[in-house]
């Protein structure tokens, strides 16, 4: 077994090897590019062509860029929870904002590694480029669901007039709290002090599940059954939906950081 295991993550690294110029070279085509105006609230930090002469360097220019657009998911995660469950149009715009910013990262990060990628690299540049790219979507696609999902519920909210008492929110809580941990968690992961561990994704995944059953347990069966408070089911229900695959979207970026 301890053979078999082995030769799968020879041959998983060659394949990746083999795959990070032209699978750059993919996503760079299939990201719409869009007009950057002279105006726009953020741009990149760290991406220094200078640098892509010197491909360890640019590697870890990326990642301290990437390390900023996750701080930029982070503040527009924090924004959208207290927003989707009580917050006025005006913020939940505001979050629309910061996820146009967190694309124009995104879309910098890629381009300047997949223009990495397609030059000679050698072992492991060509394996960081790959999880650098991979950890920059996933964290683009967690920007979509606050965008998408959670944005979304907050403005059916406010047209409904659906809210939340007390105790429902107190019931959230948990849930709410562990999943933006877990984003904390990998953000912090970009740096290699202190380093990510196996062990520690497991426990978020553990407490996160805790915090959703007990919300079920607690909030979900008892707005079920109360005919007068379907609006609050479905915010609720999906408010967890939408919690699960962000955390979900964390373990993938630890999976990449912890080369599982």
């Amino acid at each position: 077994i301890a053979n078999a295991l082995t030769l799968f993550k020879v041959v998983n690294a060659a394949v990746a090897i083999w795959f990070t110029g032209p699978l750059a070279w993919v996503v760079m085509k299939l990201i719409p590019r869009r007009p950057r105006p002279e105006t726009a609230r953020i741009r990149p930090r760290h991406l220094d062509p200078y640098f892509l002469e010197q491909p360890d360097l640019a590697i870890d220019s990326a990642v301290m860029e990437l390390h900023r657009l996750g701080r930029l998911v982070h503040r527009m995660y924090d924004q959208a929870v207290p927003a989707v469950t009580g917050g006025t149009e005006d913020e939940l715009q505001a979050i629309l904002e910061l996820d146009d910013d967190a694309d124009l990262l995104h879309e910098a990060i890629v381009e300047y590694l997949g223009t990495l990628a397609l030059q000679d690299l050698a072992d492991p540049q060509p394996e960081r480029i790959h999880a650098a790219i991979a950890s920059a979507n996933y964290l683009e696609h967690i920007g979509d669901v606050i965008e998408t999902s959670l944005v979304k519920l907050g403005r059916q909210r406010l047209e409904i007039g659906t809210k939340l008492d007390a105790a429902t929110l107190a019931a959230l809580a948990p849930v709410t709290r562990e999943a933006g941990f877990a984003l904390d968690l990998v953000i912090s992961g970009f740096k290699p002090d202190p380093p990510l561990t196996p062990a520690m994704v497991a426990q978020s995944k553990m407490r996160f599940r805790n915090a959703v059953e007990l919300c079920q347990d607690t909030v979900i069966d008892t707005l079920a059954v109360d005919k007068t408070r379907m609006d609050a089911y479905r915010l609720v229900s999906e408010l967890l939906t939408a919690m699960e695959r962000i955390h979900a979207l964390c373990r993938r970026i630890a999976a990449v950081l912890v080369g599982e």
